[in-house]
């Protein structure tokens, strides 16, 4: 069985933002994606198939606690496969917390109907 790792619109504009900033991320990211592939429900499971990583960066220092956050959505069977969609990133010393009605909005806006 295959697993797609797909990038939804909003983690694509928050990301291209952060490449700028912090030059090691791609690459962060690239490993990120390899691990999905692997165990995709790695990361704080906060319901509804949301899943948060703590990504540490090269570029930032300081580890896990003052890195990055990556906001996923797993979805376990479907005819192609299993998809985990990358929903947004974000800084964590620029935001704290998404909050998860933010979250299931943006999975609305982007994940198409059933």
């Amino acid at each position: 069985m295959s697993r797609q790792i797909i990038p939804f619109l909003e983690f694509n504009r928050r990301a291209k933002r952060l490449f700028k900033k912090y030059r090691s991320l791609l690459a962060e990211l690239q490993r990120l994606a390899t691990s999905l592939e692997a165990n995709p429900g790695q990361g704080q499971r906060l319901g509804a198939g949301l899943y948060k990583i703590r990504l540490a960066s090269a570029s930032k220092g300081g580890g896990k606690s003052g890195g990055f956050r990556v906001i996923t959505y797993y979805v376990e069977q479907t005819t192609e496969g299993e998809t985990v969609y990358l929903v947004t990133i974000y800084d964590k010393s620029e935001a704290a917390n998404i909050t998860k009605e933010e979250l299931l909005q943006l999975l609305q806006q982007e994940l198409p109907p059933a």
